[in-house]
């Protein structure tokens, strides 16, 4: 891995300052789409390494259906690229989404997490792969004017592998461009996600839900969208763009989005919990619209968030949520964990006695099987006592 980015790095470095700003025809096919110019195959040269040092240390969500899935729709908007466009969801829980210039396109698993339908992952599909066919990382790189762009890359570089996916996006993403160049992907993202047959409506859909999310969260980590006069930017546009469009109605395609993800959100909502990310989950599960999309259990992640951000009140709506999720879920076992610990913290013996033996008889085998069957030792010598 560390070799890897040192070569990034080295060419990052070693790369000339673009003082022409000539205009490039977009790549018509997958035969055509290929560096035509010295300058053109140093910046694919670089997209390269930082993809193969990207995938190598297993950054790639490993979900083989799932990439496929994401591809199929890649190619249905792109059918004249297959091969020269793919896709993959990379294993964090961010949400973000960039191509790099010689056609990878990664989208985070947080993100995929948040969308609702395949029209909405259509739209950020549309416009990362319209930033390939139009050359738009030659382009943005041909108008730099100095090394310093380059030389923050190869300072963020050294930083690691988490450092490496934050300068992926911020330079080869939504927020990496010009004005101009965001704009003509918006316009000829648009225009594939019509010709596919996807409902264009949620174009801005995708990224009302995103400047929201922002909002609530106060988001300051750079994710493509982070920018706020950006992200409002890109909502401007499609409003723009949906307004004249006088075209059939598409598909939504969301009951197949929600079944290929299904296994997705549960692990965002897992990562979100183990990096210690509680309020995001509360955002997304304290909403009955959003719930639903989740598995059948989610409350219990719910009641967990509540536990960890810990405010005034916190205490009882994580009881709420566990006990939620027992009645939606009765076979989830981590539900009667949680319950029988608060009972124990509130000296209910009786109950939490109850509940930690259903955890054991429905995960005999747990990883913590051990320490629940002492608090239950615990929980007997208190009820004789």
């Amino acid at each position: 891995m560390a070799r890897a980015i040192a070569l990034l790095v080295i060419l990052l470095v070693a790369w000339p300052a673009w003082g022409a700003d000539e205009p490039v025809a977009p790549y018509r096919d997958a035969a055509e789409a290929k560096p035509t110019l010295a300058e053109e195959d140093r910046v694919w040269a670089a997209g390269e390494r930082g993809e193969q040092a990207f995938i190598k240390p297993g950054h790639v969500y490993p979900d083989p259906a799932l990439n496929l899935y994401l591809q199929t729709v890649l190619d249905r908007l792109f059918p004249e690229f297959v091969g020269a466009l793919r896709v993959q969801a990379a294993n964090d829980s961010g949400l973000n989404a960039f191509a790099l210039p010689q056609g990878a396109i990664f989208v985070n698993m947080g993100l995929l997490a948040r969308l609702e339908n395949e029209a909405q992952l259509a739209t950020i599909l549309a416009h990362e792969g319209s930033h390939f066919t139009h050359r738009h990382a030659y382009q943005n790189n041909q108008k730099a004017k100095s090394l310093s762009g380059f030389a923050r890359t190869a300072g963020i570089l050294t930083g690691g592998v988490g450092a490496l996916l934050g300068d992926l996006a911020a330079n080869s993403s939504m927020s990496g461009y010009s004005q101009d160049l965001e704009r003509e992907a918006d316009l000829q993202g648009f225009r594939r996600m019509a010709q596919a047959g996807y409902d264009v409506r949620e174009s801005v859909k995708a990224f009302e839900l995103l400047a929201e999310e922002v909002t609530v969260l106060d988001v300051k980590e750079p994710y493509f969208f982070a920018n706020h006069p950006r992200l409002q930017e890109r909502i401007e546009s499609f409003n723009a763009l949906i307004a004249g469009y006088d075209g059939p109605a598409g598909e939504t395609g969301e009951d197949r989005y929600s079944e290929v993800t299904r296994s997705l959100r549960e692990q965002w909502l897992r990562a979100q919990l183990s990096e210690g990310k509680p309020k995001s989950i509360i955002h997304v599960l304290a909403n009955p619209a959003m719930l639903v999309r989740y598995p059948v259990h989610a409350p219990y992640y719910l009641g967990e968030s509540y536990r960890l951000r810990g405010n005034t009140g916190d205490t009882e709506k994580a009881v709420a949520a566990w006990r939620q999720a027992i009645v939606k879920a009765p076979e989830f076992a981590p539900s009667y964990r949680a319950l029988g610990v608060q009972a124990m913290k509130q000296r209910d013996w009786a109950q939490a006695r109850a509940l930690l033996s259903g955890y054991l008889r429905l995960a005999p085998d747990a990883s913590d099987a051990a320490y629940i069957r002492n608090y239950l030792e615990l929980v007997e010598e208190k009820l004789k006592s």
